[in-house]
């Protein structure tokens, strides 16, 4: 199993060096990057839309 939880990574780079290897792309991210892997980021929230007075 993954850090993030599942059997597969999740990650939308598919062609990246560190693909799969949650440990790595963790310390890499960790060292080198402003934002959490992808895996770690929150979901994007959905708003709600106002409903109308009818």
């Amino acid at each position: 199993m993954l850090e993030n939880g599942k059997e597969v990574c999740n990650c939308k780079i598919k062609d990246c060096p560190r693909f799969g290897k949650c440990e790595e792309c963790m310390e890499h991210h960790r060292l080198y990057k402003k934002h959490p892997p992808y895996c770690k980021r929150a979901g994007r929230q959905v708003k709600k839309k106002k409903q109308s007075d009818e």
